[in-house]
């Protein structure tokens, strides 16, 4: 299954097909929601290959969509399926400027991921590639996909060995407050890479620690079973099909689940057909069964996915339920200004129903006490707080033998 706008060099603009039993054949047409607009419609469209022609754009206004495309983060799949169709500048100026951004970030991003790969191979550190970069190769076209910085996940037991040898290289320490990192006991540390790609260094795909007591990823089983893959000019190691499904559908879903950035890599993600069986139970094994059948059933609100992706399932129907009751009353895809993004729901799915209720009901309160200005505020990992003691006992709870 490809989802998307050609690869370079093809020719003629696809024809449109048809979805049956569950399945697609040729290239895939996404189904037509009247209530949509017309903006939201040539989004959705710009990522499922579905035809676009000039009449589709006719009552798109070019502002609307610019916003809308940048919010969704996905500006350049836009301009690549609009190009195709249209030659107004008004239309296509600020997409074609995102696009080449992107393009510019790529070049720079891949420099500092051959340079990143190499000092944690020779400091015999083992690492594998998250995220943007990784997925974006799912994608139909890498350069479909808009991302900014570099996700790598390494041992947890070599993680200070980890920052040594990236610090050699020539990266600087972004979050400088040890006090803070110790408090949280955060699983992850932003860099600034060499050629200025921003860095974040993960020892768990999980950075809360209360969370971690919850969604069990085990690192060690997921390097060791990570995958060589070409990105751009250079190799590096993945998770493999399955492991980047789940990593994939538990970020999904606990950051919000409204980008249509997100939900197009669990639809390309599921490109590779993985065997259902041994998705769910490793899933169930995790702890993210919930958070990953949330994510593959509003991807397939809007994309055709596997028959296997979406099959019915008791231990998670009635959160399941709900957010898909949510989503029918404002159809997908939302636009900048939708309040009824049901981003609740998904941020606080955990790995019961009983529990997701629980966080639900704990975030509601605290959104209540928050205010806008609380969001804007800098970020506190960021203030240098040169604490070499509670740099120190961070790394040691990190190195200690059991999983903090």
């Amino acid at each position: 299954m490809r989802l998307g706008v050609p690869d370079a060099g093809e020719g003629t603009r696809p024809a449109r097909t048809t979805r049956t039993a569950g399945r697609t054949t040729g290239r895939t047409a996404v189904r037509p929601d009247a209530r949509r607009g017309a903006v939201a419609e040539v989004l959705v469209r710009s990522l499922s290959g579905a035809e676009i022609s000039a009449g589709d754009l006719r009552d798109v206004a070019p502002d609307a969509l610019h916003e809308a495309a940048a919010w969704h983060r996905i500006g350049p799949a836009v301009f690549l399926a609009l190009s195709r169709v249209t030659d107004d500048a008004g239309l296509l100026g600020p997409l074609e400027a995102a696009y080449n951004r992107q393009k510019m970030r790529q070049l720079r991003s891949l420099a500092d991921l051959r340079t990143a790969g190499a000092a944690l191979t020779a400091a015999g550190v083992g690492w594998a590639l998250l995220k943007g970069a990784a997925v974006a190769q799912r994608w139909p076209r890498p350069d479909m996909r808009e991302y900014y910085d570099l996700d790598l996940l390494v041992d947890r037991r070599r993680f200070s060995t980890a920052l040594d040898a990236l610090a050699d290289a020539g990266s600087r320490l972004v979050d400088l407050n040890w006090p803070l990192v110790r408090d949280q006991v955060r699983a992850e540390l932003t860099l600034q890479l060499p050629f200025g790609t921003g860095l974040d260094l993960h020892w768990d795909l999980v950075n809360s620690a209360p969370l971690r007591r919850e969604f069990t990823f085990p690192t060690e089983e997921l390097l060791a079973r990570a995958v060589l893959l070409p990105v751009g000019s250079t190799e590096a190691p993945v998770l493999d099909p399955v492991d980047t499904l789940l990593h994939l559908g538990y970020h999904t879903t606990l950051s919000g689940g409204y980008r249509l950035l997100w939900l197009m890599d669990m639809a390309s993600a599921c490109g590779s057909e993985p065997d259902w069986a041994v998705v769910h139970g490793r899933a169930r094994a995790y702890g993210v069964e919930l958070p990953l059948r949330l994510a593959l059933d509003r991807a397939a609100r809007l994309f055709p996915l596997p028959a296997g992706a979406t099959r019915p399932a008791r231990r998670c129907a009635t959160w399941r339920t709900l957010a898909a009751a949510v989503d029918h009353v404002g159809p997908l895809p939302w636009t900048p200004g939708d309040r009824r993004t049901a981003r609740i729901v998904y941020q606080n799915a955990r790995s019961t129903t009983a529990r997701s209720l629980a966080a639900t009901c704990r975030d509601g309160l605290r959104r209540r006490g928050s205010s806008p200005a609380d969001a804007q505020a800098a970020n506190p990992l960021h203030r240098a707080v040169p604490d070499t003691g509670a740099r120190a006992e961070y790394l040691a709870v990190v190195h200690a033998p059991t999983k903090p």
